[in-house]
């Protein structure tokens, strides 16, 4: 859960830092060989998506054991911020192999209409990441 609200100017290019924690609250690097989409929304559905499948990331980029997303050209309008994280998780009891799991959170921005808080970046609230086999109970 985000501590405060950080404003953001809703025609403004930004950059979120997100970051990985474990079932017990630590961070975590990001998951190897887990592919990801983070999917941002504002009312209206309107959308935002960020990336990774393969070795191949789709506006974002790596940062140590976070994860920097760049709205660039977002196109997202005013409202509250909202963050829906979607992993494909290897599964063997999946008639496919893969588990989807969503995570969806509220980072903590809010976009408007005024100027933009300062700095040009911010730390969102982290997300839970369930490891690539998860246990199965019964």
């Amino acid at each position: 859960m985000a501590t405060e609200t950080r404003h953001i100017n809703y025609k403004s290019d930004f950059v979120l830092r997100e970051r990985f924690r474990d079932a017990a609250g630590k961070i975590v690097p990001l998951p190897d060989g887990v592919d990801f989409v983070l999917t941002y929304t504002v009312k209206h559905g309107h959308t935002f998506t960020a990336s990774r499948s393969g070795d191949a990331y789709k506006n974002c980029l790596p940062d140590g054991d976070a994860l920097l997303v760049i709205f660039k050209d977002h196109g997202l309008c005013e409202g509250t911020l909202r963050r829906e994280l979607h992993l494909q998780l290897i599964n063997d009891l999946m008639p496919d192999g893969l588990q989807n799991v969503y995570y969806p959170a509220d980072p903590g921005v809010e976009l408007w209409q005024f100027a933009t808080d300062s700095p040009a970046s911010w730390s969102a609230t982290c997300w839970r990441h369930t490891p690539a086999r998860p246990a199965v109970h019964l």
